[in-house]
């Protein structure tokens, strides 16, 4: 069945997907979730951009003896 075989106005959420292939069981009621790999990720890269920023900050600081406003709009937009 394509899609033009369907009658106007049909809809579409309850036409089914099909059946799955052979040996797969399908699991509606508790899938797999990647959202500990996510989270996981997530908190590794901000931890590498604060360690970053925190370097960019200080070595500007330290050696300029002055925070341009790149770096002023950096620590504001890092804050948020």
């Amino acid at each position: 069945m394509s899609l033009a075989d369907l009658p106007p106005g049909s809809d579409l959420s309850q036409i089914p997907g099909g059946v799955p292939p052979y040996k797969i069981i399908p699991n509606f009621i508790d899938p797999p979730s990647l959202a500990h790999t996510v989270l996981g990720i997530n908190i590794t890269f901000m931890i590498i951009a604060t360690v970053f920023v925190c370097c960019r900050i200080t070595v500007n600081i330290t050696k300029k003896r002055v925070a341009g406003i790149d770096d002023c709009k950096l620590a504001f937009a890092f804050k948020r």
